[in-house]
């Protein structure tokens, strides 16, 4: 493409960016210095400004306005990405003037992503386009505003011809409902059952399952007919958020019998969901149904380990009925370790069976008909936590010693639960709080600060001090919360020296520990973040056109294969790229998952608490959480890892919040039967 011409100043800086990525910088006094002259090294100038996450550099509020559709498409995200209000004048303008379509579409999500008041009047300005994806991106961008000013106009947009409008319209409104405490405010009620009428007639089943996922957060008495009507809902998606928007309301008979009949639903999805929602209901009838999902050995249960896990946690909550205890023993022997594990704790947390305790200990000596895995023993020292002081503390005591840190880890959160703590207590926190391990620091300082112990307030304030690098990201926030608890006005001097901490999400930790303990918070520059890992190039890891890559992962229970989305988020394919063909995934194992939610793992630790050495810049893009999709986990904004998790069906709540990198393409009947310790036993990944 031509080369252009700017102000020396401007471009002295695009300059200099380009030669730190190409890795030398030289500059020749008698020359004026140059702008990239390809899209590429336009590109590559625009991901390294994107991962300083300022959105004043020049680079951004510049590039904006170029010619070149790829580069400007790379622009919006950068600045949408970056956030902060500095960010929305120059989306304002571009998005004025940009002519294309699917640029614009582009430029309305980045404002969403900045939260500003603004993004409301921008946004309805663009419900009148006559592109199908701008007027989409405009109610998604009003849902991501989180001001309840965009509810009317999102009502309205129900009735757009186009069902893409329809679907991100209806999105959007649970979105702002569930993050408003009082949604209707003095709006008539009525102006909301357009919701249940959309839900009840719409054509299209991707709206109707969006209006459902609407019209459940609502938690109105209104939308119930609604919802039990969609309960019958030809698609599966419409009857699973049908069955949690009933779950959000009181138990009422008429919903009751539609849940039951929800348990013989061929889609195991749903049937988790009516499991969780009748958890709620005392009901006999609700009992002895969910009880058949357990019944007998395993193989006359469920056959999804999905829902006998959710039906375990649901029994406990009938603690009253018949046939609870037994039906919890039996699941000790079920087939998954999730199941296992979640009859285990629910066993203790029912209070009522004196030997509790006993049944814990039999547990982690292997007389039960449950191994004792280190993800069992951690199930129990949880367990060990909502007992009462003289049975839990001998339990909690012993697996603080054990082999295994992922448990160790489990046993410290536990502590938090002894309000009379024996004497021994504080040493095993000040013991742990010494260790270099971030997970058991993590969960010292969380037991600390929950039980307010101001004897450790030097102890937390050394361990702050001695946790630096990616993997302590978490453990810094830990610490900083624990130290406002125990310390108060003590914490107040280390809370404002780590408002300058590299971290995004320490920063953020501090200025809220400060702002509940009412301190003056200074208006300070964000420090320059470090360089991250791989740092991907254009033409190389994205923008190549060519097809995105697949991986392949084999595991126990048989392989999947997931695409790449290189260009939605080339940071973290680069990364998952290079660890893939590096083994670095090579026998690592998924450590948790969430019934009908995710699966997660692939983290070396093993635990949850590794990052592989260094964190990702979050990479948000528009793209939505269905069946399949693979995400990055983080402790806090700019904090991705190593860990991957995939999610089972639809997930709503996590659109826009964490980056979608990957999806699966195959094998994903392999993924929902994958469990707690399924391993990994090798990736197959392309050549560069």
């Amino acid at each position: 493409m031509p080369r252009m011409r700017a102000p020396p100043g401007i471009l002295l800086v695009l300059l200099l960016t380009a030669a730190l990525l190409a890795g030398s910088c030289t500059l020749l006094p008698d020359r004026e210095p140059e702008a990239p002259s390809s899209r590429e090294a336009w590109l590559d100038l625009l991901l390294a400004a994107e991962d300083a996450r300022d959105p004043t550099n020049p680079a951004l509020t510049q590039t904006i306005a170029r010619e070149d559709p790829v580069v400007r498409r790379c622009a919006y995200r950068a600045l949408g990405r970056a956030g902060g209000v500095e960010a929305v004048r120059p989306l304002l303008q571009a998005l004025v003037r940009e002519p294309l379509a699917e640029l614009r579409a582009e430029g309305l999500f980045a404002l969403g992503l900045t939260h500003h008041s603004s993004v409301v009047d921008a946004a309805e300005r663009f419900l009148l386009d006559p592109d199908e994806a701008v007027r989409a991106a405009a109610v998604t961008a009003l849902g991501l505003a989180g001001d309840d000013r965009g509810l009317i106009t999102l009502l309205q947009a129900l009735q757009d011809v186009s069902p893409q409008v329809r679907s991100a319209a209806a999105l959007s409104l649970g979105r702002l409902v569930a993050n408003i405490d009082d949604p209707l405010g003095e709006r008539p009620v009525a102006a909301f059952l357009v919701l249940g009428e959309v839900l009840r007639r719409d054509p299209d089943a991707a709206v109707r399952f969006a209006a459902a996922y609407a019209a459940g957060r609502l938690r109105r008495e209104e939308m119930r007919p609604f919802l039990a009507e969609a309960l019958g809902d030809s698609d599966a998606r419409v009857r699973l958020f049908a069955c949690e928007g009933l779950g959000l309301l009181p138990p009422e008979p008429a919903s009751r019998a539609g849940l039951i009949r929800c348990l013989t639903d061929p889609d195991w999805t749903v049937v988790v969901e009516a499991v969780k929602s009748l958890r709620t209901d005392p009901a006999a009838e609700v009992f002895a149904a969910l009880k058949s999902l357990l019944a007998g050995p395993p193989s006359s249960g469920h056959a999804s380990l999905h829902v006998r896990a959710a039906a375990v946690e649901a029994l406990a909550a009938h603690a009253e009925g018949s046939g609870c205890r037994s039906a919890l023993l039996a699941a000790l022997a079920d087939a998954s370790e999730s199941v296992r594990g979640a009859a285990l704790e629910e066993l203790a947390a029912l209070g009522a069976s004196p030997d509790a305790a006993v049944l814990l200990e039999d547990a982690l000596a292997g007389r039960t008909a449950a191994p004792p895995t280190s993800y069992l023993r951690s199930r129990a020292a949880r367990a060990a936590g909502l007992l009462p002081d003289q049975q839990g503390w001998p339990i909690v005591e012993a697996l603080l010693h054990d082999q295994e840190v992922a448990v160790r880890t489990t046993a410290l959160a536990a502590l938090a639960h002894f309000q009379d703590a024996p004497v021994e207590l504080e040493p095993a926190l000040r013991q742990a709080l010494a260790e270099k391990d971030p997970a058991l620091r993590e969960a010292a300082a969380s037991a600390a600060g929950a039980l307010e112990m101001a004897s450790l307030l030097p102890d937390l304030a050394r361990a702050f001090d001695d946790s630096a690098g990616a993997e302590y990201i978490e453990t810094r926030v830990s610490l900083l919360r624990a130290l406002a608890l125990v310390g108060k006005e003590e914490a107040v001097a280390r809370l404002r020296a780590a408002l300058n901490d590299q971290e995004g999400a320490v920063r953020d930790a501090a200025r809220n520990e400060l702002a509940r303990l009412g301190g003056l918070i200074p208006a300070l520059p964000r420090p320059a973040p470090p360089r991250r890992g791989v740092f991907p190039r254009a033409g190389r890891d994205f923008a190549t056109g060519k097809p995105n890559p697949v991986v392949k992962l084999v595991t126990g229970k048989g392989p999947f294969a997931l695409e790449v989305l290189a260009d939605e988020a080339p940071h973290h394919a680069a990364a998952f790229l290079e660890r893939c063909r590096a083994g670095f995934y090579d026998g690592l194992t998924f450590h948790r998952m969430v019934p009908g939610f995710v699966i997660q793992g692939l983290d070396p630790r093993g635990d949850g608490y590794g990052c592989g050495g260094y964190s990702l810049r979050g990479e948000v893009n528009p793209l939505r959480y269905e069946r399949g999709s693979v995400g990055m986990p983080d402790a806090g904004p700019d904090t991705g890892g190593c860990q991957i998790f995939i999610t089972f069906r639809p997930q709503p709540r996590l659109d826009a919040r964490y980056t979608i990198f990957a999806r699966v393409v195959e094998g994903m009947e392999v993924v929902e039967r994958l469990d707690v310790g399924d391993r990994v036993e090798y990736v197959v990944a392309p050549a560069e």
